[in-house]
């Protein structure tokens, strides 16, 4: 039995049903009290979008940044397809991992972003993925 390949929108998917079955956080990768202190499993405490990113990737979100290329190169290249999926991508050169996450930070901790929202944006980024690879 081979292992399924992990492409950037199996993360981006994965991030989404993350979201949609634990609920969303702010401002941290991971809701660390409910993990640390109510002794919830990392795959069902909360998870802002990049900690959801990078937890669908294989990084370890309890320990890391998610988005360190090193630990998480699916993580930023999701990353990278979900800011060019907003419109939010301003630069001529591939975004670094401290800037995707910075970025997605802020669009994922504005105060009228819903669960909802971060959930059709992540599928719908995958989706164009999947339809530039189709073309």
């Amino acid at each position: 039995m081979s292992t399924p390949t992990i492409t950037p929108q199996s993360v981006l998917r994965r991030a989404a049903e993350l979201i949609q079955a634990n609920g969303r956080n702010r401002e941290t990768y991971l809701d660390f009290a409910q993990h640390e202190d109510d002794g919830v499993p990392v795959d069902r405490c909360r998870m802002c979008t990049a900690g959801a990113l990078g937890f669908a990737a294989g990084a370890d979100v309890t320990t890391c940044m998610p988005f360190l290329e090193e630990t998480g190169p699916l993580a930023v290249e999701a990353g990278r397809a979900l800011i060019g999926h907003l419109g939010l991508n301003f630069s001529p050169e591939p975004l670094s991992a401290e800037t995707v996450i910075s970025i997605i930070g802020h669009w994922n901790d504005a105060e009228d972003r819903t669960d909802q929202q971060v959930i059709d944006a992540l599928n719908a980024t995958a989706d164009d993925l999947d339809a530039e690879e189709a073309a």
